[in-house]
């Protein structure tokens, strides 16, 4: 079995989705049953999101390490639970800020993820919020790069009030049209879903270039399948900065976070996070750190069997020569399989 795509991307999530808290921990899991890390089997204790406990007490991410640097032994190293080599403190905040997981192995301390009561809080209410929680996934990721979180001017994960607020600012600087058309022109206040066209033209107003993928499977279903794998596969291969994809059918979006190519009849499967998922299951599912358990993160192209998706890919920054062209979605941005 080979698997690609979704070790970039656990790199990107395992800091990055405060709303997704367990999906750092999945693919480290899947990871290693596929053997591709033996951090687990090295003593490490897997550190997910932006707070950490240490020595007794709760910490954001730069007190962290400004807390180890001045407590901890310089001596001491550091174990990443993604590369599963060893760092020293003095090494330590240039290896994170390289967006690895990391974990620390003084005896003292213990890395857990204190927003299991807040991701349920989400999930038992995904009818309304599962389009908000793959919003906000997406952003979350954006913000740990670099060079997006500069082009974009964005410093935190905007929330939903604020989210309509500039899709409306977005709309009246002319970007998608006839998106604002469809809605009226107003989100602030509303219960209207927020789906592919208006996160793609918030993104782009904030100078982040997309493009809107629309599959119809209505026809050659099995053909428009693997075209949409096939895509999805040259995305998390190519040179681009391999930001987790927002994808969407009618009434429910999720999250697709890498794709593996294996010897079955299946060949090549999505790995997909879905905000629907029971936090039960994820937990059981990590504790057990089985490929078996964690078949629910796989989807073959059979089991895509809606008759519309549409896929928002981030592609880089949204240049100035082309900020004008991106406001109508055309060839520029806009693909049908």
């Amino acid at each position: 079995m080979t698997a690609t795509g979704y070790v970039n991307c656990a790199q990107n999530l395992a800091l990055s989705l405060k709303y997704s808290a367990f999906i750092g921990d999945i693919l480290l899991s899947f990871i290693k049953s596929l053997g591709l890390s033996q951090a687990k089997e090295r003593g490490a204790s897997l550190l997910t999101l932006d707070t950490y406990l240490c020595c007794g007490s709760g910490w954001r991410l730069d007190a962290w390490l400004d807390h180890v640097e001045r407590s901890h032994e310089p001596s001491e190293m550091i174990l990443c639970v993604v590369c599963a080599f060893s760092f020293s403190l003095t090494d330590l905040r240039a290896h994170l800020l390289s967006e690895h997981l990391f974990a620390c192995p003084y005896s003292p301390c213990r890395f857990v993820s204190p927003l299991f009561e807040e991701l349920e809080r989400h999930t038992y209410t995904h009818q309304q919020n599962t389009s908000t929680f793959t919003d906000q996934t997406l952003l979350e990721s954006i913000l740990y790069n670099d060079d997006l979180k500069t082009a974009s001017s964005l410093r935190q994960t905007p929330t939903i009030e604020q989210l309509q607020e500039q899709i409306e600012m977005a709309w009246r600087s002319g970007f998608d049209p006839e998106g604002a058309a469809q809605l009226r022109h107003r989100l602030i206040g509303t219960r209207k879903w927020i789906g592919a066209t208006e996160v793609a033209a918030f993104l782009q107003y904030r100078r982040i270039r997309v493009q809107l993928v629309d599959v119809k499977l209505l026809m050659n279903r099995v053909q428009k399948q693997r075209q949409l794998i096939d895509w999805v596969w040259h995305y998390f291969n190519s040179g681009g900065p391999r930001i987790p994809l927002y994808f969407q059918h009618q009434g429910h979006s999720r999250t697709i976070i890498g794709i593996v190519e294996n010897t079955t009849m299946a060949g090549k499967e999505l790995l997909i996070y879905d905000p629907a998922s029971s936090p039960l299951r994820i937990r059981d599912a990590l504790n057990r750190s089985s490929a078996k358990d964690l078949n629910f993160l796989r989807f073959p192209p059979s089991s895509l069997t809606h008759p519309e998706y549409q896929i928002v890919a981030v592609c880089g920054v949204l240049q100035d020569d082309f900020y004008e062209t991106a406001k109508d979605f055309t060839s520029f941005n806009h693909l049908t399989l």
